[in-house]
C-alpha cells in the first residue's frame, strides 16, 4: 500500500483577491482560513503537482506584479491558470504575456489614481 501524498497548488478567492498556496488537503486549508477571517472564502482552483512547494514558488514568481502581501494577489484566477500552464509547458511566450499584462494593469492603476 502506497503512502504517497499528492501535493496541490490551490487558489482561494475572497474579498476581491486570491491566495495561492500549496497543500496536500486544500479543503482543510480552506476550512482553517475560514475560521480565521469573517470574509467569505471559496476554493476555486486546485492543480495537482509535485513537489508542491517548488511549484507554488514558481507561480508566486510569475504573479509577483500582483502581489499584495504574503500569498495574496490582486489578479484574476485566469492569471494563475496562465502561470501554471506556462510552468508546465515551459512556454516563455506565456511568461511574456503575464509580464505584459502586469505592466498594463500597473499603467491602468497609475491612470486611475
Amino acid at each position: 500500500m502506497s503512502t504517497a501524498r499528492s501535493n496541490n497548488v490551490y487558489v482561494i478567492r475572497g474579498h476581491g483577491r486570491i491566495k495561492v498556496g500549496h497543500s496536500v488537503k486544500p479543503e482543510k486549508r480552506l476550512s482553517e482560513l475560514r475560521n480565521a477571517t469573517p470574509e467569505k472564502l471559496t476554493l476555486v482552483r486546485r492543480f495537482p503537482c509535485d513537489p508542491g512547494r517548488a511549484f507554488e514558488r514558481l507561480v508566486h514568481e510569475l504573479l509577483k506584479p500582483w502581489k499584495m502581501r504574503g500569498e495574496w494577489f490582486s489578479c484574476e484566477t485566469g492569471a494563475v491558470d496562465v502561470a501554471v500552464e506556462a510552468i508546465r509547458s515551459g512556454c516563455n511566450r506565456r511568461v511574456r504575456y503575464l509580464k505584459l499584462r502586469a505592466e498594463a494593469d500597473a499603467a491602468e492603476r497609475r491612470w486611475l489614481f
